[in-house]
């Protein structure tokens, strides 16, 4: 729950990181993220944004590479499955109010981690969000609740 205890309307911006490493993570991982839209959060990314979706193995020198997902209604959702394992981890939410999906891939030998993240806003700092209308405002004395649910999985499909 957020409450503005102040006496003027605020910006308020929630992300919620959620780091996925292995074993749950390696090259053999399936992503399911069934976003309507894929944007790359730089000229880096969008080098290699046909790949958004794959897992490769650790890599020497590897630069982070963000994606942004919009989803085509609320029904927000993400997952990452291991078949080795049998297992994997799905992120449900309501994609009208955390509207800021981001996937962050950081597949480097010693930092090799999948970020699965919803939030009201995408990671670029408030001026950018205020820029491009995503800053949601919250009034004096109003509250805001945000819910998402993360669950293991048993089974794919």
């Amino acid at each position: 729950m957020i409450e503005n205890t102040g006496d003027r309307e605020e910006g308020i911006e929630i992300l919620y990181h959620m780091n996925m490493g292995y074993p749950l993570l390696d090259e053999d991982s399936v992503i399911d993220i069934p976003s309507s839209e894929v944007k790359p959060r730089d000229d880096h990314a969008a080098e290699d944004i046909a790949n958004w979706n794959q897992i490769i193995r650790p890599e020497a020198g590897y630069v982070e590479r963000c994606y942004y997902h919009r989803f085509p209604d609320r029904k927000g959702r993400a997952a990452i499955w291991q078949p080795k394992l049998g297992q994997g981890l799905e992120i449900t939410f309501d994609a009208g109010e955390l509207d800021g999906f981001v996937e962050w891939k950081m597949m480097g030998v010693r930092d090799y981690v999948l970020g699965l993240e919803c939030g009201n806003c995408y990671p670029d700092g408030r001026d950018v969000m205020r820029r491009t209308g995503m800053l949601k405002q919250l009034a004096p004395g109003a509250k805001k609740e945000y819910c998402m649910t993360v669950r293991m999985l048993d089974s794919w499909k």
